[in-house]
Formats: C-alpha cells, sequence, structure tokens
C-alpha cells in the first residue's frame, strides 16, 4: 500500500475510533432542554472524510505523519 493511501486509512480509521467514543458516552446520557425531554439515543457516524487542500508528508527519517493545509 502506498504511502498516502495508507495515510487516509489512518486518518478514517482515526476519526471514526473517536466518533465511536463518542457514541458510547452520548447513548444513553439524558438530555433535557427547557422542561422537554428527556432525550435519549443520540447517536454518530463518519460519513465522509475529505482532506481538502492538504499535503500529506512522511518524514525519512521516521513514520511520523505531518498535515500542511494550504
Amino acid at each position: 500500500m502506498q504511502k498516502p493511501d495508507r495515510a487516509r486509512e489512518e486518518i478514517t480509521s482515526l476519526f471514526a475510533s473517536h466518533v465511536d467514543g463518542i457514541k458510547k458516552i452520548y447513548f444513553n446520557t439524558l438530555f433535557q432542554y427547557d422542561n422537554m425531554g428527556p432525550f435519549t439515543g443520540f447517536t454518530f457516524a463518519v460519513h465522509r472524510v475529505q482532506a481538502s487542500a492538504a499535503v500529506l508528508f512522511f518524514s525519512q527519517n521516521n513514520a511520523s505523519l505531518t498535515s500542511i493545509v494550504c
């Protein structure tokens, strides 16, 4: 797998894991607003990831990823 493809896969996986964590936190949380509610069952999902005008560089010395937004 090429490095840019691998970077996109890693970044997408990072977003998905964070969103999954948020989903686990808020799914059973009771929300009330202005005497309305309680509201529960909030869920979140990653539908699309777009790296707009970003250039990804891989360091030759280590495997770190740096993103430079143009």
